[in-house]
Order: structure tokens, then sequence, then C-alpha cells
């Protein structure tokens, strides 16, 4: 019987560590991107030997490009990949940047996803179906993206910077389909969802985003399991690539703008070609 993997970056905790469970149940070997493994390794602790046997675990901080290209080194050797799901995200209302002096948002909600997708792209086309996950939002919708600077020299606010990130996440997904036809992407909006996106803030905005999720966000543990039936069936139809949960939408007309998708990928292929290749 064949081996099934499944990638998933952010897997310790929120809608990440749902999938997680989800497809250690559902007999995936799961390999988790994340900073940390203790949080991990506190929740799978009531499962058996041969469940915890299936989890690998890559400590990695995806806002630090050579923290990427080390575990890109060590998933390469996964012969074959049916699902990668690129999950992780944060806000930075304060500008934030790497060793490399790139915008810490901007390479952990996109840049790093397209490192990874693109190093492993012969590995998902191995895997029979293939499928990547990329976790957008309708946030898009609000993005500033000015594609001659992705790195937010000129001009920075942390919810445009956000809202950028899930806006190229979608252009990504548009171009990865009409490259890639052997394995489908889907960008995916799961909705405002409990969990402790955006803690790493300062205590007035923790604090006003507990309250507000508090009343009005979803059960991630819901909305995972609607996700992982929706992307392990073919009940959709294969020109969406936009969905709310498990429901297709229509993305903004700036996602679907073919010389912008045209554009970020050039553009990010520079930054694979000059940090990872």
């Amino acid at each position: 019987m064949k081996k099934k993997h499944c990638l998933i970056t952010g897997g310790t905790s929120g809608l990440g560590l749902e999938f997680t469970k989800i497809f250690i149940k559902k007999d995936f070997f799961v390999h988790i991107i994340s900073r940390n493994e203790e949080k991990l390794k506190f929740e799978i602790k009531q499962y058996s030997k041969k469940m915890k046997s299936k989890i690998f675990f890559y400590k990695t901080d995806l806002s630090e490009v050579e923290s990427v290209i080390k575990t890109i080194k060590k998933l390469k050797k996964i012969k074959s990949i049916d699902f990668l799901i690129n999950n992780a995200g944060v806000i930075n209302l304060e500008k934030e940047t790497n060793v490399n002096n790139i915008e810490k948002t901007f390479m952990t909600n996109y840049l790093s996803h397209f490192f990874i997708t693109y190093a492993l792209r012969k590995n998902i086309s191995k895997g029979k179906n293939g499928k990547i996950i990329n976790i957008s939002s309708v946030a898009h919708k609000l993005a500033f993206l000015n594609i001659r600077d992705l790195n937010m020299e000129t001009f920075y606010n942390g919810w445009i910077a956000y809202f950028n990130s899930k806006l190229m996440i979608l252009l990504f997904t548009y171009k990865l389909n009409s490259i890639f036809r052997d394995v489908q992407s889907f960008a995916i909006h799961p909705g405002w969802i409990n969990t402790n996106f955006g803690n790493n803030n300062d205590n007035i905005i923790r604090k006003f985003l507990g309250q507000v999720r508090s009343i009005f966000a979803k059960d991630p543990e819901v909305v995972a399991k609607k996700i992982f039936k929706f992307i392990t069936s073919n009940d959709f139809n294969k020109k969406d690539f936009y969905f709310s949960i498990d429901k297709a939408r229509k993305s903004s007309n700036s996602s679907q703008d073919k010389r912008l998708q045209n554009e970020l990928w050039k553009k990010s292929i520079k930054f694979f070609n000059k940090y990872v290749s």
C-alpha cells in the first residue's frame, strides 16, 4: 500500500494543528514545519507509539531564509508528496526584517511558501493527484500591493503587509494552476478562526483580537474537518481555485490579473535563484 505524505507549515497550533490531527488519524505520514516542537509534543502525548512514528517535525523559522533552506534540503528526501498545506501566517504591526533584510510578514506568509512549493514541485507531482493548499483570506481584497516594492521599503503598514501577503498567495495559486497541470492548487479562506493569531503583537492588540475572537471566531477543528473533506474529494469544478472553506468564491480582480501574476512569479523566482537554488 502506498505511503501517503502531507506537509503542513504552522502545524503545531490553530488550524494547522487540527490539520495535523486529522491527517494522522487518516493514516498519513505528516511532516510539520514549525518552530515549537514542545507544543506539538504536548498536543500528541496521548497518541499511540504507532501514530507518533508517523509525525516528523522540522524546526523552522519561516521568517528566516537560512532556516527555510535547511528544511527544504531535508524535505527533498520525501519521494512523493500528496498534500502540501501552506498554512503558517503572521501579522507584524511594527516592521521587522530578517538577517537578509526581507520584511518578515512578506517572508513568512508568502516567500517561504513559494520557496518550499517551488523547491518541492517535482516531489508533489509524483504524488497521485497531488494537491497544494494555500491558506489565504478574504482580506486579500483590501490589499494595496506595489509590485515594485514587495519588501515595503517606501511605506509600511502592518495590516497592509498582511493583506498584501494574502493577495500574493492568491496570485501564486492562479499561476501554479496555469503552469503545473498535473498538480491541483487551491487558495482557501478559512474564515475568522479562534486561534492565537496576532498574539505576537503588543498587549492592546492581543486583548482586542482575543475579545473579538471569543465572540465571532469559528472553531478551528470544525473548519479543518470541512476543508479536509473538501480537498480529499473530487466534488468541485476544476476551474475553481478560490474557496471559502469548501464553497467556490470569486476572488478580487487584482488576484486574477495575469500581468500581476506573471510579475510576482518572476520576482519570486529571482528571490529563489538568489537564495535557494
